[in-house]
C-alpha cells in the first residue's frame, strides 16, 4: 500500500524551473525547457518587436531570444554573470527567454498550484497558476503563450 501511495503522489508532482526577474519569482514547466544557457552574444534582427533581442546559434539552429522583462512591460536590467537564457521547446517551436537568475528545478505538487487570481485577469494569458511555498509566491507561466510573434496584447508596438 505504501508503494501505491508513493506512485500516486509522484503522478501529482510537476518539475518546474524557478527563476526570477528582479524580486519576482516565476516558474515554467520543466517539460518545456530544453536547456539553460549562460548569456552569450545575441545577434539583433531589425524591425522586430522591442522584446525580441535577436537570435542565437544553438547547435546549428537559429533560435529567437526574447527579454522576458520587456515582454512583461518591466524595466530593463543590466545582464549579470547570473543572467541566463532558458531555451523553451513547444512542439516544433524553439525560443529563448532571458531571465535574471535561475534558482532551481523544483518538484511541485500540482494540487498546490492555484488558479490565477481574478485581480490579474488582464495578465492571465501568460499565467497558468500561482504556486505558494512558505512566504514565497511563484507565478507559473504558460510556455505556449510566450512564443514570440503570437500577436497578443502584451506585445510592444514598434
Amino acid at each position: 500500500m505504501s508503494s501505491q501511495a508513493l506512485t500516486s503522489d509522484e503522478q501529482q508532482l510537476t518539475r518546474v524551473v524557478i527563476f526570477s526577474l528582479g524580486r519576482e519569482f516565476y516558474g515554467i514547466n520543466a517539460a518545456f525547457v530544453q536547456e539553460i544557457k549562460q548569456m552569450e552574444k545575441i545577434t539583433p534582427i531589425p524591425r522586430t518587436p522591442d522584446y525580441l533581442l535577436g537570435v542565437v546559434n544553438l547547435r546549428s539552429q537559429v533560435i529567437p531570444v526574447m527579454d522576458l522583462r520587456r515582454r512583461f512591460g518591466m524595466p530593463d536590467a543590466k545582464k549579470t554573470k547570473r543572467s541566463r537564457i532558458i531555451i523553451i521547446e513547444c512542439g516544433e517551436t524553439k525560443f529563448g527567454i532571458v531571465v535574471d537568475i535561475v534558482h532551481e528545478v523544483a518538484k511541485v505538487m500540482e494540487s498546490r498550484i492555484e488558479d490565477t487570481p481574478v485581480a490579474v485577469s488582464d495578465k492571465k494569458e501568460f499565467i497558468s497558476g500561482v504556486y505558494r511555498q512558505d512566504e514565497r509566491l511563484t507565478v507559473i507561466l504558460d510556455a505556449v503563450s510566450l512564443i514570440p510573434g503570437k500577436g497578443n496584447a502584451h506585445e510592444v508596438q514598434g
